[in-house]
């Protein structure tokens, strides 16, 4: 019961970045959607196309998926730019096909960046924005006869002048001077180890002190001295290829490093891996990963920093 296209409208005079989703399976443009993008006309600039669950498909299906992607969003875009699409599966399951992952990785850390960035990107954008205004007014008074205009107008159009030679262009090194704020929180916070983001998600937590992990401590003990430790630990080199074995995703295999270097050091120790062997297996059996790790989930040796795991 409302103008779904003018509500469109309203935010995207108002938002620093437009993000349209795809299923890798689903490319069709509905009448809806185009009448959805049509909205979004003139803010072309702010807008970022993800195509997700692309692991659902093969390194060849995954480029003509692509292509037809393009193809439809040139026909319904109609802008001679190309819009950015970002490749990847931004979901927490195991990858269906694990052969584009360092694709789907540097996909993730360029799309995390470009949200990251988006205070300072926003400042830009309106600054930008003040220049053209401030130029459009200008031209619309040198239209004129200036010769009529009365002595305040004319101090005014200098006053214009100087806006845009001297104080606008003074105003952009500023920006650049000092880190701009940055999106916090989720994939943006933590030492993620070899893996470049995160993902949170909540684990039920029981009231037991006992280390859970100890059951099978045995088994992911044989393959952490399998991988060679150096001086009692594993680098995150070493680490990364055996877990990268679960084919989850790397977003989720950066939040059980984050979770499992308690010490912050940027290696495993052989109880440090067995947790991050557990996490992994939890993962895959469908629970979900906890915020901070909880006292039962702390190994006995790190029990002191078990404040740490943030």
């Amino acid at each position: 019961g409302y103008d779904f296209p003018a509500v469109l409208r309203w935010f995207a005079e108002r938002v620093s970045l437009v993000i349209l989703l795809f299923d890798a399976h689903k490319l069709e443009i509905s009448d809806e959607f185009s009448a959805a993008l049509a909205a979004l006309q003139g803010h072309e600039d702010k807008i970022r196309v993800v195509l997700n669950k692309a692991d659902s498909v093969g390194c060849q299906q995954l480029m003509r998926v692509y292509g037809a992607l393009m193809w439809g969003l040139g026909k319904a875009v109609g802008t001679p730019e190309v819009l950015r699409v970002f490749i990847g599966s931004f979901w927490a399951r195991p990858l269906l096909e694990a052969d584009n992952r360092p694709l789907f990785q540097l996909e993730e850390q360029e799309l995390f960046r470009e949200i990251q960035a988006l205070p300072r990107n926003a400042a830009l954008r309106k600054l930008n924005d003040l220049v053209k205004r401030a130029r459009l007014v200008k031209e619309q008074l040198l239209a004129r006869d200036l010769s009529r205009l009365p002595s305040p107008k004319r101090r005014l159009l200098a006053g214009l002048e100087e806006l845009l030679t001297r104080d606008l262009p003074a105003l952009t090194p500023l920006l650049g001077e000092e880190p701009p704020p940055q999106v916090r929180g989720g994939a943006f916070d933590g030492a993620l180890g070899p893996f470049a983001t995160s993902e949170e998600e909540e684990e039920e937590e029981e009231d037991d002190d006992e280390w859970v992990v100890m059951k099978d401590k045995a088994k992911y003990d044989e393959i952490f001295y399998g991988l060679a430790p150096s001086g009692g630990k594993l680098s995150g080199k070493r680490v990364k290829g055996w877990m990268v074995e679960s084919k989850l995703p790397s977003s989720v295999l950066g939040r059980i490093w984050q979770l499992s270097d308690v010490d912050r050091d940027g290696m495993l120790d052989h109880e440090e891996f067995a947790l991050a062997g557990h996490l992994i297996g939890a993962k895959l059996e469908g629970r979900g990963l906890p915020a901070d790790l909880p006292p039962r989930l702390v190994p006995p040796s790190k029990r002191r920093h078990k404040g740490s795991a943030e």
